[in-house]
């Protein structure tokens, strides 16, 4: 058995051994047998529609690249998060200046992890509408959150 050879099987009992590690990926099969390790994009999602502490928080789960989830439109969602990256989760910095805007009660945290191009991140987020910065940041999100009922 050559370098190459062993260099194959090494990379296909590598992929095996992630896809069964329950890591969040699923590994999908190549025409010559191996496999590549696709991420896997899990959130959950809770939104208080009128402030945190005000009322019940309505929760949603929502899975991609393959849409699923209670979502109401996984769909769309999962479509949103194709055009994210890992710095789009980033939180408004400490000192940012925003204008003082207000946009709402309505707020957010999304909880998991994302996947998009080369990276996989753990993404504690909250959103709210409590000022410019904030409100730009809820917009980027605007079709994975789902708009509070009532």
């Amino acid at each position: 058995m050559g370098r190459r050879e062993l260099a194959l099987g090494a990379l296909v009992l590598l992929g095996a051994l992630l896809a069964g590690c329950g890591s969040g990926e699923s590994s999908a099969p190549l025409d010559d047998g191996t496999s590549i390790i696709a991420a896997q994009t899990d959130l959950d999602i809770t939104v208080w529609p009128d402030g945190k502490g005000k009322g019940e928080p309505q929760r949603y789960t929502l899975s991609c690249p393959e849409p699923s989830g209670d979502h109401p439109d996984p769909e769309r969602a999962c479509e949103a998060v194709y055009d994210l990256n890992a710095a789009d989760f980033e939180p408004v910095p400490p000192g940012a200046i925003c204008t003082e805007i207000y946009g709402g009660p309505q707020q957010a945290r999304l909880e998991g992890t994302f996947a998009g191009g080369d990276d996989v991140v753990p993404v504690a987020l909250d959103l709210s509408r409590e000022n410019g910065c904030n409100i730009d940041l809820w917009d980027r999100f605007a079709k994975v959150v789902p708009q509070p009922a009532g």
